[in-house]
């Protein structure tokens, strides 16, 4: 349970660990260009380039190492400790919304343990600057273009959230997808039997409800059968050819019977047929196929005849599923007790 929590929480942060590296990535490249462009290659912007080529160079390393947690750390820790505040140190108030990034940063993308340390840390680091900046005003570099400059950042935290919310949309939306193929996966093994790879009777009970509550005229045939002598099958020729025998008859089964047929096993060597007709000549035809089928198969192992013995119920939505099993089942009994490789339907 536990490394399958710990599996879980890994794949959490490596999602996160995405998020926080194309973001990163993203908005220094473009914070870069910013400073470039409206103060040129001042020793800040050297700064800023430095900064984005470390997370860069953090990021890929996360990408091609796997170890994204250490790359997230150094990341936090450029941006918290050393990017953002020198960014307000240096051109004011306008950059004072990327230090509570930072903040929320650390909340979102840090494990539970080290998120109070590190997000006390950058607090103090945060109110340094503040305190450095109000005694050195003249370390400001945006008094003449403050709207400008202040314009930038904006730009520049509306790309990062932006590519933030996007990336994560992505992900959720691929984990959606995850999810829903897991389920569909999930209840494809519920409902199908392992050894024959047909379905079950949970899913025959499912379907059965499913079709009494829509057809209120149509009338269906169910057949159950039962796959005579076969436990001296299992007795005689072991428990791997008994298996055979079950996976063979189920695919004689699927193969001859219609697209709109069902096939399901009822239990141990019984199955149920559901024929979406009431036409019985019809039912007594692919029963037959299936019978030759079946035979020829073990004519062709063994050397000898395997039968099966089969009980039919016409059925309709005024019929219960007990009502249908136990009508079915009398009539197989019927069939058994009348020498068994029969087929009867009254």
């Amino acid at each position: 349970m536990n490394k399958k929590s710990d599996t879980v929480n890994s794949e959490l942060r490596d999602k996160l660990f995405i998020v926080l590296a194309l973001t990163g990535c993203i908005s220094n490249i473009a914070g870069f260009t910013a400073n470039a462009v409206i103060f040129g290659f001042t020793p800040q912007t050297l700064f800023c380039a430095a900064c984005a080529l470390v997370i860069i160079v953090s990021s890929l390393v996360g990408f091609f190492t796997g170890r994204t947690y250490v790359a997230t750390f150094i990341i936090l820790l450029v941006l918290g400790f050393v990017e953002f505040p020198m960014l307000y140190i240096s051109y004011g108030a306008s950059t004072a919304v990327y230090m509570l990034v930072a903040e929320i940063g650390i909340i979102t993308f840090m494990k539970p343990v080290h998120r109070v340390i590190m997000g006390a840390a950058v607090f103090v680091a945060d109110i340094a600057a503040f305190v450095v900046r109000s005694k050195f005003p003249h370390l400001n570099m945006a008094n003449d273009n403050m709207e400008l400059d202040t314009l930038f950042s904006f730009v520049i935290a509306f790309i990062g959230i932006m590519v933030a919310v996007a990336i994560v949309i992505v992900q959720f939306e691929r984990q959606a997808k995850q999810l829903s193929e897991m389920g569909e996966e999930l209840t494809l093994a519920v409902n199908t039997d392992p050894l024959t790879d047909i379905r079950n009777r949970r899913y025959l009970i499912e379907y059965l409800e499913n079709q009494l509550s829509q057809d209120e005229k149509k009338k269906h045939c169910a057949a159950l059968i039962d796959l005579d002598l076969f436990k001296s099958v299992n007795d005689t020729y072991g428990h791997v050819f008994g298996d055979n025998v079950l996976k063979h008859f189920a695919n004689a089964v699927k193969t001859n019977i219609g697209e709109n047929d069902l096939i399901a096993r009822f239990g141990g060597e019984e199955f149920m047929i559901l024929f979406d007709t009431d036409n019985i000549e019809a039912v007594m035809t692919v029963m037959k196929r299936i019978r030759k089928s079946y035979s020829e198969f073990s004519e062709k192992e063994k050397g000898k005849e395997f039968t099966f013995s089969a009980g039919v119920a016409v059925y309709g939505s005024s019929n219960s599923i007990t009502e249908i099993f136990t009508t079915a089942d009398k009539r197989l009994y019927k069939a058994k007790a009348a020498g068994r490789n029969m087929i009867m339907i009254d």
